[in-house]
């Protein structure tokens, strides 16, 4: 039986385009080299196409439009293997959902509220703002230092169609970015690109600790933990480190490009699903 492959819209990593093909090519690259036979859609073209009428073995995903998911729930209702969960990515389909079920999970997040065009806003700035769904347009996500700049962003992305957002504080400390793949040894911290010398020196000592377990250690067993939580196996996100060692995450997400770990994660991506499927009962026909 096939396995589906299906790659993310454009319209969602419009920025990150060629970093999330490669990825998920090295994935399909490795699963057809340990002898499956996969077959790639877009996900627009997917969730355009007519039902499945073939058994499919499995689905791995970079899906974000909630048709497409809803589609590939479907399949994975009737017991076929999917990852990242589809039915999972429907619960968290809004920020909201994300920070209410990372907060659940034991998660340090920064206080947020959500705002609908037409309110109020009474709250100070700066502020992160960032549109409520996660299949809005990439680019709605604006850190905003003023009242002005506010009804600049609203309008703008009132324009796109989006009308519901989330509202962060910002959070002192050092930004890092985090990677990794449940139920794997992968995980992966760095810096983002726009790093220095200085702040790879203060981000080292931060993480390091006479005392064991790191706080490296600790992030990445909680991000481990709160993937398990969320069933995504694969995920990547944002947190902050601030001067007494506490983290926050301010980003969770799922499939992400892995930067420079791609061709390391998507060996060990590939590996979890060829594992997954030996474990799993044959489906009844």
């Amino acid at each position: 039986m096939p396995i589906l492959a299906i790659s993310r819209a454009v319209r969602f990593s419009p920025d990150a385009v060629s970093r999330d093909a490669r990825v998920f090519s090295a994935v399909v690259a490795r699963l057809r080299t340990g002898g499956f036979d996969v077959r790639l859609y877009d996900e627009d073209e997917f969730a355009a196409s007519p039902a499945i009428a073939h058994p499919v073995e499995a689905i791995v995903h970079m899906a974000r439009s909630a048709t497409a998911l809803q589609r590939i729930a479907n399949e994975e209702q009737r017991g076929i293997l999917v990852v990242n969960s589809a039915t999972a990515l429907l619960r968290l389909a809004t920020r909201k959902a994300l920070c209410h079920a990372l907060s659940e999970n034991g998660a340090d997040v920064p206080p947020f509220l959500t705002y609908n065009i037409g309110d109020t806003y009474r709250g100070g700035f700066p502020l992160w703002a960032k549109a409520l769904r996660g299949d809005a347009p990439a680019h709605c996500v604006s850190y905003i230092t003023s009242a002005a700049t506010f009804r600049t962003y609203l309008q703008e992305a009132q324009a796109l169609g989006v009308t519901q957002f989330l509202l962060q504080a910002p959070q002192t400390g050092i930004l890092l970015k985090f990677y990794g793949i449940a139920g794997t040894a992968f995980a992966r911290l760095c810096l983002p690109s726009n790093d220095t010398p200085e702040m790879r020196r203060e981000l080292e000592k931060r993480l390091c600790s006479p005392d064991a377990p790191t706080l490296e250690d600790v992030i990445k067993k909680k991000c481990h933990q709160l993937s398990e939580a969320l069933r995504l196996v694969c995920y990547g996100g944002d947190a902050i480190v601030d001067e007494q060692g506490r983290f926050y995450i301010i980003d969770f997400n799922d499939f992400p490009s892995y930067g420079l770990f791609a061709e390391e994660a998507a060996a060990s991506i590939a590996q979890r699903i060829i594992e997954k499927l030996k474990n799993r009962a044959p489906l009844s026909s």
